[in-house]
Order: C-alpha cells, then structure tokens, then sequence
C-alpha cells in the first residue's frame, strides 16, 4: 500500500513537493495502489517513485517527471495472475488427458471402427499441428473443423458403422487439441512465463496418460506423445506471440490487456511533455489523452505495456522513441505525429510520407534522411542536422520551427530527374549554405505560401 505520509505530501502542492522532492533526493516516494484519478499534478517530480498499481486515470500530469519511476503490478495482483497462469494449465493438462484417452480407446486392432476412428483422429492432430505451426492457432482450429466436418460426412454417407461415435471422436479430439493448445498459449500470455506454465500443463497431461495407462494399455506412447507435443506446442505459441510473431498477434494482446488489470493506470490522462526516461513502465496502461512530445528514452518493458491505438502501438516507433536511434532504417508512413525525437539519430532514414506534424526535433541528426513528403506542421527542428536530406514537397507552414538548423546542402528530389540531377540546393557542388542560410530560404517560402 502507499505511504500515507507521501500522499499527504501531494496535497500540499508542487512546489512543495518538488522542494521536499529537491531536499530528499534518496527517498523513493511510495504510491502504490494510490487514488489519483482526475488530479491536476502538472509538472509534479516523480523521479525513482514507486508508482506500482497507481490510479492516474484522467489526471493532468503535463511536463511531469518520472525518470526511474518503477510502474505494473502489486505483489497481490502478481500472485492473481500466477493463479489464472496455473489454472489455464490445468484446463490444458486436462484437455491433453482426454485427448490421450481417446487416442487409447480408439487404437484397438481388433475393433475396425474403433480402429478407423483412432487413426483418423491420429491425422486430425496432425493437421492441426502442421497447420498451427505454419499459420498460427486459429488457422489450425479451421483446419480441424473442416477435417472433421468432411470426415463424419464421408463416414455417413459410406454408412460406416458408429459413424456417430467416430465423427464425436474426432470433433473431441480436434476440440481437445485447440483447447489445449490455446489454454497453454493464454497461460504463457498472462504471465510471459511459460516455462512455468508449460512445465505444470506438461506434468498434468503426462499424469493423465498414465492415469490412462493403468486402464488401457493400449497405444499408451502415441497417447502420452501427443498429450505432451499438444501441451508444448501452445506453450510454443504463447512464446512467439509473446515476442511478436504475427500470426496469433490476439494471444498476446489478450495477454498485455489482462496483465494490465490492477496496474499503474494513464487512461485518459495528459502526459504530454512527461518524462518517463529510464522508467519501468510494463503492466501499464498508457491509453493517455495526449502524447505530444512525451519522453521515452530508454525506458524499460514498454512493449509490455497496454499502448491502445497510440503511436506507441508501431514496434519501429516505439524502439525510435527509446533507443533514439534509427540509422538507415525505415519509417515511411509512420506515425509520428507529436513524438518526442530530440537529440535522436537518423541519419540516412527513410521518412518518406512520415507524419511529424507537432514533432520536437531538436538537435536531431538528419543527415541524408529522406524526409519526401513528410508532414511537418508544427515541428520543432531547432538546430536540427539536416545537411543532405531530401525535402522534397515536405508540407512546412509558419509553426514549422526552423530555427538555427545545420545544414550545408538540401535535395528537393528523392530521385534523379530525367537530366540525372536531384535539384540539389545551393545549385552550384562547390558552393554550401552559410549559417542562417537555409532559414532564411525556407522562411521565405513559407511566407510566400502563405500569401
């Protein structure tokens, strides 16, 4: 729970905060589980604070610091999420076991349908397992509906006796196989430790074909083999969810949105202008009312974070925004728009219809960035790098800040024209923008435009 006494001293204003803040630097303020909600603690010094589970829900916390601040999950909502982590194991071990137990009772030599029955549902799994690892769970769980659709269609219709009971036998076998699957992929989800998962839905299904053993000791292996391959391949697809494979991308944003519940909210709040460097921010909710020129850099465990549909949720921008660092790499048609890029390095990136719009790029370095037709209405370029780039029809107006840019030479096309020249600017190779230069141009061009 929080320090009453730190909570106390939030009522008392900025700046006495920020003095009590200033005169005790090595004290880590304790807000855990607070009620902020709604609060106006704009520009509020939240450096190494604790702010595990805290409620900033509609609150105003524009410019405020929260350098090193350690945000997520109490220790109670931990043990919650490691509870539903061992449940959906268990539900797991239990679907394995049934499906170990039909695979035994239906792999009987000496029972023609029973037999017919165990082998096709041997190649029911099969499906699903080569269609789940090639394309992702749901495609395999189609896979195995239409597998079963048409074999208890084709068992009707040939008239094959028990064609009821062997159409049911592979509906629960491919029933069991994605359950399964998907409660061990939801499990590893929930927690980002599958290991732990995977380890008990194992136990659970080896269990239950030995259980299964001890009735039947038919076919036990091919039981047991395909109980523990079901059990492993969801602990398989919550990982790779888990580390951004596309092709269950739902695992894992079921997994972020639940493991969010009951940790350090930013709903609806403006952080714009806040400052999160260096932050432990997984298991939050940053589905903020504004992110204008909010401060990422080298925050912690962001990707873990419930982003919603900000410009957080682009993986390529996020690592922009943390590392401050994307030579050469591609951003064309990113969404930038407010992004907090000072200082950061660009050189030779491809921004090519990028948003920038409300962006600060101050000091950043643009050496022959590719900034064609970027949007850039309001954007902070003060003292930014730009020698070499290519501004070709980038969308600039008067609240574009130009001021003190370095730049010895601009393009003002991506590619060479049909008499092989990139209209470089100054026009003459020997000759290069002098300090002021390219403001002034650029000054001018605005106002002209906007005449």
């Amino acid at each position: 729970m929080a320090n009453q006494r730190h909570l106390a001293k939030l009522e008392d204003g900025k700046e006495a905060w920020n003095q009590w803040r200033a005169n005790n630097l090595a004290v880590k303020p304790d807000l855990r589980g607070a009620n902020l909600r709604g609060k106006n603690l704009e520009g509020f010094d939240f450096n190494h604070a604790d702010i595990r589970g805290t409620n900033f829900k509609e609150a105003h916390l524009k410019g405020s610091s929260f350098t090193k601040a350690t945000a997520g999950l109490q220790k109670r909502w931990k043990i919650l999420l490691v509870f539903f982590s061992f449940l959906f194991s268990i539900i797991a071990g239990v679907f394995s076991l049934l499906i170990a137990l039909i695979i035994a009772l239906l792999s009987d030599p000496g029972d023609t349908t029973n037999f017919i029955a165990g082998l096709i549902s041997l190649v029911v799994l099969i499906i699903f397992l080569f269609s789940t690892l090639r394309k992702g769970l749901l495609a395999g769980a189609f896979a195995v509906a239409g597998a079963v659709a048409v074999a208890g269609a084709f068992a009707v219709a040939r008239a094959v006796p028990g064609a009821v009971a062997v159409a049911g036998a592979f509906a629960f076998t491919g029933a069991g196989a994605v359950a399964g699957a998907g409660a061990v992929a939801g499990a590893f989800a929930f927690t980002g430790a599958g290991a732990v998962a995977g380890a008990v839905a194992v136990a659970g299904a080896i269990t239950g074909a030995v259980a299964v053993a001890g009735a039947c000791n038919v076919a036990v292996a091919f039981a047991v083999a395909f109980a523990v391959a079901i059990t492993l391949l969801g602990a398989y697809i919550g990982w790779r969810s888990f580390r951004g494979d596309q092709r269950d991308p739902w695992i894992r944003k079921f997994g972020v949105v639940f493991g969010t519940i009951g940790g350090t909210s930013f709903y609806d709040a403006d952080i714009s202008g806040a400052d999160f460097s260096h932050a432990i921010l997984k298991n939050s909710d940053f589905r903020a009312k504004s992110l204008t020129r909010t401060c990422f850099s080298s925050a912690k465990k962001l990707d873990l974070a419930r982003l919603g549909n900000s410009i957080l949720s682009q993986a390529n921008v996020r690592e922009l925004l943390i590392t401050r660092d994307g030579p050469q790499k591609s951003y064309q048609e990113a969404n930038l728009r407010g992004a907090n890029l000072t200082e950061v390095n660009l050189e030779k990136a491809n921004l090519k219809c990028a948003n920038l719009s409300g962006a600060n790029l101050t000091n950043a370095h643009l050496k022959k960035a590719n900034l064609t037709e970027i949007q850039a209405i309001g954007t902070d370029f003060t003292s930014a790098y730009l020698t070499g780039a290519c501004l070709e029809s980038w969308n600039i107006d008067h609240t574009t800040k130009l001021n003190n840019v370095d730049c010895k030479f601009i393009f003002l096309l991506e590619k060479d024209n049909e008499l092989g020249s990139r209209e470089r600017r100054p026009h003459y190779p020997e000759r290069v923008f002098q300090p002021g230069d390219f403001t002034e141009l650029y000054q001018e061009v605005i106002n002209k435009v906007e005449i």
